[in-house]
């Protein structure tokens, strides 16, 4: 079925950041309002590894802090320059400072921790903020005329069906924030689907991540794509968009 679709994000952007966009109100990005292209589906990406802590600026604070340390700027330099093994090697001695100093995991662990060993109170704020701006984007989509669908972007470490050696921390649980997201979403009755099972899947052909910084290589965008594509096909309210004049 012909269908356009148009693309509109930005590194680093939460659900608050996705309702500006649907307005129109990014300041300094010249991106069109979203719903006044009159689109008939609004597919939002939810990124467990960073969206929810994206939505809370105390939460946003912390973590930007912590990332601006020397060792954790250098490896990302590192890795702009193509020096992958020099990068491993300041993110282990992160981790090994963060064990040093008492605080094993990153702040970002706490996304995977039904109760984060850190911040659990601002944790529990940004998972309610989260839950309302969703129902804020799901309200001013259906004001427009436009259905919202709600995606589950995996990371590379959550393809994995049981973390293993250094990664595996007390009480983490990386299918976590899709179930949650799946519970909002279902009180919402908005539709959501996951991408981690295809992304699974598809690593039996091989990696569906680059080998240095997690992102999704073409195999992992292929099998995300495709399972979405075939969950908007096979939902009764989603497949009705495709059959409109």
């Amino acid at each position: 079925q012909p269908v356009e679709a148009l693309a509109i994000g930005w590194a680093g952007w939460g659900q608050a950041n996705e309702l500006q966009a649907l307005k129109g109100e990014i300041p300094d990005v010249h991106f069109p309002a979203g719903l006044e292209l009159s689109p008939d589906l609004v597919v939002l990406e939810f990124l467990p590894g960073n969206d929810v802590r994206n939505n809370h600026s105390e939460l946003e604070r912390i973590c930007n802090q912590e990332s601006a340390s020397a060792l954790w700027r250098n490896s990302n330099r590192a890795i702009d320059s193509g020096f992958f093994s020099v990068a491993l090697l300041l993110r282990k001695l992160g981790q090994a400072t963060r064990n040093v100093s008492g605080r094993r995991e990153h702040l970002d662990s706490g996304v995977y921790q039904e109760t984060p060993t850190r911040e659990p109170k601002l944790w529990a704020e940004a998972w309610a903020q989260t839950e309302t701006l969703l129902t804020e984007i799901r309200d001013l989509c259906r004001s427009k005329g436009a259905e919202l669908l709600v995606v589950n972007f995996c990371a590379g470490h959550e393809v994995s069906e049981a973390p293993s050696g250094s990664e595996a921390l007390p009480g983490v649980d990386f299918a976590l924030p899709a179930r949650r997201v799946a519970a909002i979403c279902e009180r919402l009755e908005v539709p959501f689907y996951d991408t981690t099972p295809d992304l699974r899947e598809a690593t039996k052909e091989g990696s569906v991540t680059y080998e240095h910084d997690g992102h999704w290589n073409s195999r992992g965008h292929k099998a995300a794509a495709t399972g979405t594509a075939e969950f908007i096909a096979k939902h009764p309210k989603l497949r009705a968009l495709l059959d409109r004049p």
